[in-house]
């Protein structure tokens, strides 16, 4: 009768085993091992996947950047620098151009502004860039040109062409009257300018269009050049407070953002901002009280701003914020009084002051005629 000997010294031997990794091997697959390592494999597939969809695919949430303007169309435009790679203030440059095509009667090329610049990200304070002075001589920029350009060559991406030509195109080929502008041509009486306006009808500007191709086509300097230092903007930092956990960052010296913020601290001291009543008969009553304390407190005139203004609000996908604002002082005829200066220089007391004669002398003048042929007729 045969006999089976059991043998164990060899799976008990230390040198028994084969070294090396032995993928089909009990002790390799056993245990937490096989756990740890399938979990390591979906992590860097998925790691991988992921890298290859943010780097190449398409966006699941659209990177965040918004431009805010008093115009759909002056907003698109804003919005599509951006997609081409313009930052926001390039944005915001194409968007007040656009404004000042599409709402002649709110903004001019040879308006004032003040633009405040916030680059989040670095986390640096506010830059306030004033262009409130008037325009040095009809052989310079025009004042909000002049402002524009400096913005464009200290913070601006893109090709400065690029960012009037939305403009120009939209000048020429015509847009839709807005009910605003039919209503303040009609209310200025400046139909004589204009013809007579009516909503939704187009309107266009041919010579504000070639006013327009004439800036885009100045290289960076000659941009230089045409900004005397007597016109140069003036840059300063801002006034904030921090009010309801926001930051507000106005410009300071002599503007209204003193005065805002001068408020909102009576606000905080009033306890208005904690007050449960939504009901305008309690509410509008201490708004009406707190700012007449602010203007007794801070001595203010009852000679407040007589004009016309627009704002443009731009943030990138980099974090870089501008608040860009167009202002004129109440003139009937800014963009015709702008046209007579390019079209030809005047000279001495030949001021935009006299526009309101002129459109007497030339009552049939339209915008689609040369500036020219209204110098003619006076």
């Amino acid at each position: 009768m045969a006999t089976v000997e059991t043998r164990e010294d060899l799976p008990l031997k230390k040198d028994g085993k084969r070294k090396g990794l032995n993928l089909c091997s009990e002790d390799f697959l056993g245990g937490s091992k096989l756990v740890n390592i399938s979990l390591a494999v979906i992590t860097i597939a998925i790691t991988i996947a992921l890298f290859f969809q943010i780097s190449y695919g398409d966006y699941q949430i659209i990177p965040h950047g918004s431009v805010a303007t008093d115009s759909k169309e002056c907003s698109v435009i804003g919005t599509e620098i951006m997609k081409r790679g313009g930052n926001s203030v390039d944005a915001a440059i194409a968007s007040m151009f656009c404004l000042s095509v599409v709402s002649p009667h709110i903004i001019s090329l040879d308006g004032q502004g003040e633009a405040i610049i916030y680059n989040h990200k670095e986390q640096v304070p506010p830059v306030v860039i004033s262009f409130n002075k008037n325009s040095a001589s009809v052989s310079t920029l025009p004042n909000l040109v002049a402002g524009l350009s400096h913005l464009y060559l200290h913070y601006g991406k893109m090709n400065w062409k690029e960012l009037i030509e939305p403009s120009v195109s939209l000048a020429r080929n015509g847009f839709k009257i807005s009910s605003h502008l039919a209503i303040a041509v009609r209310f200025l009486e400046a139909e004589k300018l204009f013809g007579v306006l009516k909503e939704n009808n187009e309107l266009k500007l041919e010579v504000l269009a070639n006013t327009l191709e004439k800036f885009s086509s100045l290289t960076n300097d000659e941009i230089r050049n045409l900004i005397p230092r007597q016109n140069q903007p003036e840059i300063t930092t801002t006034a904030n407070m921090t009010f309801q956990y926001y930051n507000i960052f106005v410009p300071g010296g002599i503007s209204e953002g003193p005065v805002l913020l001068h408020t909102l601290k009576r606000f905080q001291q009033e306890n208005l901002t904690n007050s449960n009543s939504t009901i305008e008969s309690e509410f509008i009553p201490k708004i009406a009280k707190i700012n007449k304390m602010v203007h007794d407190e801070l001595n203010m005139s009852d000679t407040f701003f007589k004009g016309t203004s627009t704002n443009v609000a731009v943030i990138d996908d980099n974090d870089l914020y501008i608040s860009l604002v167009g202002f004129v002082f109440f003139s009937v005829f800014v963009f015709f009084c702008f046209c007579l200066r390019e079209s030809a220089p005047m000279k001495g007391s030949d001021s935009c002051d006299e526009l309101d004669s002129r459109r007497e002398s030339a009552p049939n003048i339209k915008d689609s005629q040369s500036c020219s042929s209204l110098k003619a007729q006076n």
